[in-house]
């Protein structure tokens, strides 16, 4: 069994540095997520259904694809 102790990103020990454009993006997709669950509760039928699960799909598979700029290993 592997056990990790530390972020894979960063050398074990090393400081978490947050940026403000980090924490404006986090700040968005929550503001995202409570607009759909909003709209999903106000029109609940299967069509705003469908919508909102694609939506969310669209918002987890695009944060998650993401890679660490700073580490020049970005995707885009």
């Amino acid at each position: 069994m592997v056990s990790r102790s530390g972020a894979v990103s960063r050398r074990p020990g090393a400081a978490r540095v947050v940026t403000p454009l980090e924490l404006f993006f986090d700040l968005v997709y929550v503001f995202a997520i409570g607009q759909l669950s909003h709209h999903l509760l106000a029109h609940v039928d299967l069509r705003t259904g469908a919508s909102t699960l694609v939506l969310v799909a669209v918002a987890a598979s695009d944060s998650l694809g993401r890679r660490d700029p700073q580490r020049g290993d970005t995707d885009r």
